[in-house]
């Protein structure tokens, strides 16, 4: 499966504006939903992190796109820690699409 331009955003709203920290979580989260999404059996529900991480076990390409170079520690860390080492990562400066993001992923999931 393969997933372009995931963010922070709930519907139509991005959230968490300024936190960095909780933007990489919620795209974590949004990455995982589709990831289940495409699995008919998975159903998550208030997701564990466990749950989260299993999900998120099936990227095996990762592009992460960081707006401001003084949050790159910080997205990296978080990024290695919830996906797995086998994972090909790739961090990119770059722009995005609403000014009020920090983070967006783009991705190769097995499923």
């Amino acid at each position: 499966m393969l997933v372009g331009g995931t963010a922070s955003i709930l519907g139509e709203d991005s959230i968490h504006v300024r936190d960095v920290h909780r933007q990489a979580l919620e795209t974590f989260d949004n990455l995982s939903r589709l990831v289940a999404s495409a699995r008919p059996a998975t159903r998550i529900e208030n997701a564990s992190e466990d749950a989260t991480r299993d999900l998120l076990a099936a990227f095996r390409e990762l592009r992460v796109y960081i707006v401001r170079e003084e949050h790159a520690d910080v997205l990296q860390g978080l990024v290695r820690e919830r996906f797995s080492p086998a994972a090909r990562i790739e961090f990119a400066q770059a722009d995005l699409c609403r000014q009020e993001l920090l983070v967006e992923i783009e991705g190769l999931a097995v499923l």
